[in-house]
């Protein structure tokens, strides 16, 4: 989340003022100009509610065309801030899927004192609209945190009406911002945040880590929509144990990610990793098992399967307690074993997915993924023979790809049985290699000059080009043409369905018996949008006909 500036004469929010057309952002005591956005060319005044606490309304914005996933940022921060004794109120805009100009009306009528916006960096055209859409309509503080503005803090602070940005872990930081507001202090002193101050941006010292995140209070489920949330299950988990009444929810077990992928930023990057205890995560898991009656759990980490010993402690918790669930999380062919595997799978884990990303080792090796086609090979087997479905990602057109680096990834998914229907063995298409800010990508990007060259005017008109992350090409950084790279991946896609016929019908029947062929499209129309589910089935249709 984010908020405004204080002055010692009561701050900037308790008189009218113009904002100048010049942004000044100071970092480390060395000041930058930048243009201001118009949206925040305009007086500004916060009207107060009366009360000893302030009224908080934290927004969700909408996540493309998917199905609604739990906001987890969201939730920790409320339970952070209801523990200071504030008014918090959700709105998940997600939920149905509103368009930021029909906002204002969604709001009217409400009370509250400052607003609280998450994002990530592909809803940064969405978070600019809604943030100019409340100024607009509202004399409050906007907040604004998440992976987006965390990544790209002069962009956002620029180009967006933000009174505060804060960065990484919002928990803490939050509660000092708004304490400070309510009681008309300064900024100036909290850690973790870039804030506004008349015509410059101020970027604060980062905040330390919360290194005990056990001490993290649960999220505030209560103050969610939880049966609309834990109804919405991936057809690919339906496709396992059956979607009829499967409930699931997310858990997020550590904070950080030891690796350093060109292509990746975790919200938590540099300030290491660190993990919840096995008791504590079982704990949490009991609470959505009793209480809202979760039969499935995605693990939201980053990177689960890194600290092995904690993962097998909460396997032998889970086997002892009793408890009745299923789940599925992220892991690294690098890290998983055989024994680790079936561990796991013992313990009610029927699905991993992968970041395999390529099998080209050069590329692997160019991404920096300290990882191995061999292991890739391994950790496939070693899944499969405990049981466990493989799920994965494979990206197109990074740094060093060629028609034959690509030619490497595709052999290998066919040898390997990968390319299943629907990602039912593993495979659900490529994609683009896509610059993330403060990102290795994102620095080649600039140094190549390739925002100016790909047609972007400037850094923000990328981000406000992306849609369905990695649906479309928008970076070139092979030799190949944009043309001949679309063609590749197309035909890819389609030959290596199409190359497993016998594993479609399979999934098929055996998702019939379960739920129904409708349920799976209706599945996979949630999580990815009419057309491309219209794609698919149409590509699904073509490749009966040709057998």
């Amino acid at each position: 989340m984010t908020a405004g500036s204080r002055e010692k004469s009561g701050g900037p929010y308790s008189q009218h003022h113009v904002i100048a057309t010049r942004l000044h952002v100071r970092v480390n005591g060395q000041c930058y100009a930048a243009r201001m956005p118009e949206a925040i060319i305009r007086p500004q005044k916060v009207i107060w509610s009366g009360g000893s606490r302030m009224r908080i309304l934290l927004i969700n914005p909408v996540c493309g065309p998917r199905g609604p996933l739990f906001p987890l940022g969201l939730g920790y921060v409320a339970s952070s801030l209801l523990s200071e004794g504030h008014h918090v109120e959700i709105r998940d805009l997600d939920i149905p899927k509103i368009p930021p100009q029909k906002i204002a009306p969604e709001l009217r009528g409400m009370r509250f004192d400052a607003v609280g916006i998450t994002g990530i960096t592909t809803q940064y055209r969405y978070v600019k609209k809604l943030c100019s859409t409340i100024k607009e309509q509202f004399d409050v503080p906007i907040l604004v945190g998440g992976v987006g503005i965390t990544s790209a803090p002069e962009i956002y602070m620029s180009k967006i009406p933000i009174d505060v940005g804060v960065m990484a872990e919002g928990e803490v930081t939050c509660k000092e911002v708004l304490n400070a507001l309510e009681r008309n202090g300064h900024l100036s002193e909290i850690r973790g945040i870039w804030y506004r101050e008349k015509n410059r941006v101020n970027a604060n010292p980062s905040r330390p880590v919360i290194t005990n995140i056990d001490a993290i209070p649960f999220p505030a489920w209560d103050l969610f929509d939880m049966d609309t949330y834990t109804r919405c299950t991936p057809e690919s988990i339906g496709g396992i144990i059956g979607s009829g009444g499967i409930r699931s929810m997310t858990i997020s077990t550590s904070r950080g990610c030891p690796f350093r992928c060109g292509f990746c930023y975790p919200v938590f990057k540099g300030l290491g990793t660190r993990y919840r205890s096995a008791p504590n995560i079982i704990e949490e898991a009991r609470v959505l098992v009793d209480k809202y009656h979760v039969d499935y759990i995605a693990f939201a980490d980053d990177l689960f399967l890194v600290d092995k010993k904690r993962i097998l402690e909460f396997c032998a918790l889970v086997k002892k307690e009793r408890l009745d669930i299923k789940w599925g999380a992220a892991a690294r062919t690098n890290l998983v074993t055989r024994e680790l595997a079936r561990e796991m799978a013992s313990a009610g884990c029927i699905n991993l997915g992968y970041g395999f990303e390529s099998a080209s080792q050069s590329v692997l090796d160019s991404m920096k993924k300290q990882t191995s086609v061999e292991n890739h090979r391994r950790a496939i087997e070693w899944t499969r023979e405990a049981g466990i479905r493989v799920e994965g990602s494979w990206i197109i057109g990074y740094p060093g790809e060629t028609e034959e680096t690509f030619e490497e990834t595709t052999r290998f998914i066919r040898e390997v049985k990968l390319n299943g229907f629907n990602g039912f063995n593993g495979f659900n298409g490529f994609f683009f290699a896509t610059p993330l800010p403060s990102t290795e990508l994102w620095k080649i990007t600039e140094e190549r000059n390739l925002f100016q060259k790909s047609g972007f005017s400037d850094p923000e008109d990328l981000l406000l080009s992306y849609s369905e992350f990695g649906d479309t090409l928008l970076i070139n950084y092979t030799t190949l043409s944009n043309e001949r790279l679309r063609e590749i991946k197309t035909t890819a896609e389609r030959e290596l369905i199409k190359s497993n016929l016998r594993s479609i019908f399979a999934s098929a029947y055996r998702d019939w018996k379960r739920h129904s062929i409708l349920a799976l499209a209706y599945g996979y129309w949630r999580r990815h949008g009419l057309l491309k589910a219209i794609s698919r089935a149409i590509l699904f249709l073509e490749t009966i006909l040709e057998h």
